[in-house]
């Protein structure tokens, strides 16, 4: 993890700073948090739903601040009278709503506490920021650095609101300290218990954007466990999906979709849109290669009824394409999917695309697209330090490079340790390419027999499919078979399983997946009866990993 030290008061002055915006959201009874943290989670799956509820919060905090008569219904408040409120208004509608509510309730005298109670809004709407230009989110962005600071000491919310508003409008390397620092905060203890609770997407986001594993997994463990505890759906609709998207970096799909299937049902819970958070698993499908699923993923969450042009799904959708693309070795169209990323350049997921870029760019003989791609990933993986950055920078190099073995070998050494087991499968797949290439056949066999068997272990079909052939090139031989088959669980069984063999009791379980007792033991009975075991007592060692 990045050391928070360097620039350290550069942070406190930008989070004070933001104040300075927030504070125009006053208020803080439970229901205008309640609304304001219903937008910041609606924001993950549909934008256009987040918009019309933060305007919502914004007209009800305009009421607690006793705006008096005429403070106007949210529509009014948000300058949108008589016109439609698309996913795209949401952040002007959010800049012109906050400056009325300021100027309404400027009289306010506890303006602190009241701004970390209404912050969410704000969150929001720089969440919906799609492109580095975008005026609206560029404009929120500049109006929280530009504001005057407000005394305190910044906490979660302050570091990473502060942390997007440098991502946005001034760039990663800036942003990359005041998000570590954010992060760090995140996980003092009991951490999760407090207000840093609401602002978990926030948090996940920046973990993905530092290419931080580590924090990502100890975060989505920890603030899901809470959620639980607590019975906080919408806490645990941000945790379930940041489980599901950790475990798919660390290659584990079956435990991923486990989560991806805990999300969808804790979003249906909550009222989110199904045709916006089911297809949010689409990393997952392009991972196993499933061509159908994948696409179908990628229609839903890009397609003209998606709402915002270029949000957080938009990306993900055209990163998981690249990513299917370059499984099937379809090089053109992996580059256009990621150099559709590459020329937008959002603010938040943007760095999902890079490394992909690069690698179709010089399958594609197109190496000043590569290059840039790898100066971009350059600047932002220096900034953050993590091993998995540094490896995607030192892999992205080697494609390059003359002499491209050392730098292979310092890619393996970053990832392979991190657990990051997806990149050191790709990563031995180009290295065997490249030795392949050189007529150096044994070590060319060595790693790409390694990479086929690691693709194999995770379900990669596509990539599998892909070493073998290049492993068949060498002289080498591996069988052609698909993934090892599962037991045939549910998604569902599958959770009750995984939670039975970690110890938990039937109550223990019905209550972290808000089921009936009589449920999970039905389950429970279809999961010994597919695996073929008497008791729970051997599920650890015959449930796959």
């Amino acid at each position: 993890m990045l050391s928070p030290d360097h620039g350290t008061p550069r942070i406190d002055a930008q989070a004070r700073r933001f104040h300075g915006l927030i504070s125009v959201l006053l208020g803080r009874d439970d229901a205008v948090d309640s609304l304001l943290a219903a937008a910041r989670i609606l924001l993950a799956t549909d934008p256009r739903a987040a918009h019309d509820t933060l305007l919502e919060a914004i007209d009800a905090v305009c009421v607690a601040g006793n705006a008096g008569a005429g403070a106007g219904t949210p529509a009014e408040t948000a300058g949108t009278t008589g016109k439609a409120r698309t996913g795209a208004d949401a952040p002007a509608d959010a800049v012109d709503a906050a400056g009325r509510a300021r100027d309404r309730n400027s009289t306010s005298a506890d303006t602190t506490d009241t701004a970390r109670g209404a912050s969410a809004g704000a969150g929001a709407s720089l969440g919906t920021g799609h492109a580095r230009g975008g005026a609206g989110a560029l404009e929120i962005a500049r109006s929280a650095l530009d504001a005057p600071p407000v005394p305190g000491e910044p906490g979660v919310a302050d570091l990473l609101l502060a942390g997007h508003a440098t991502l946005i409008a001034v760039g990663h390397p800036a942003a990359a300290p005041i998000l570590c620092a954010a992060l760090t905060a995140m996980q003092a203890e009991r951490a999760e218990f407090t207000d840093a609770a609401r602002w978990i997407l926030l948090g996940m986001i920046g973990a993905i954007e530092l290419w931080d594993l580590d924090t990502l997994g100890a975060c989505a463990r920890r603030y899901a466990a809470a959620a639980r505890g607590q019975g906080a759906l919408r806490m645990l609709q941000v945790a379930a999906h940041a489980l599901a998207t950790w475990e798919l970096f660390r290659g584990n799909l079956s435990a991923a979709e486990e989560h991806f299937a805990e999300f969808k049902d804790v979003s249906e819970a909550t009222g989110a849109d199904p045709r916006r958070s089911h297809p949010s698993d689409v990393m997952l499908h392009a991972w196993r290669g499933d061509d159908e699923r994948t696409r179908a993923a990628v229609a839903a969450l890009v397609g003209p009824d998606s709402g915002r042009a270029g949000g957080l799904q938009v990306q993900l959708a055209r990163s998981s394409l690249a990513l299917l693309e370059l499984g099937h070795c379809h090089y053109r169209e992996a580059q256009a999917a990621a150099q559709a990323v590459f020329e937008q350049d959002p603010p938040h997921f943007g760095g999902l695309a890079l490394a992909d870029l690069v690698e179709a760019a010089v399958r594609n003989d197109d190496r000043d697209t590569a290059e840039r791609a790898l100066a971009r990933l350059a600047e932002r993986a220096v900034a953050s330090g993590t091993p998995w950055a540094m490896g995607l920078l030192a892999r992205g190099r080697a494609l390059l490079a003359a002499d491209a073995e050392p730098l292979f070998e310092e890619a393996l050494a970053h990832l392979a340790p991190a657990g990051l087991t997806p990149e050191v499968a790709r990563t031995r797949l180009l290295y065997g390419e490249w030795l392949r290439r050189r007529r150096r056949r044994q070590e060319a066999r060595e790693q790409l027999r390694a990479a086929h068997e690691l693709f194999v272990r995770m379900g990669a079909a596509a990539f599998a499919e892909r070493a073998r052939l290049e492993l068949t090139a060498t002289g080498g031989r591996t069988p052609a078979h698909a993934p090892e088959s599962d037991p045939g669980l549910t998604p569902q069984e599958a959770r009750v399983a995984r939670l039975a063999a970690e110890g938990a009791t039937n109550q223990e379980i019905a209550a972290a997946l808000f089921l009936s007792a009589s449920t999970v033991e039905y389950h429970l009975a279809k999961v010994f009866r597919k695996l073929g075991i008497g008791s729970r007592r051997r599920l650890r060692e015959v449930l796959p990993p």
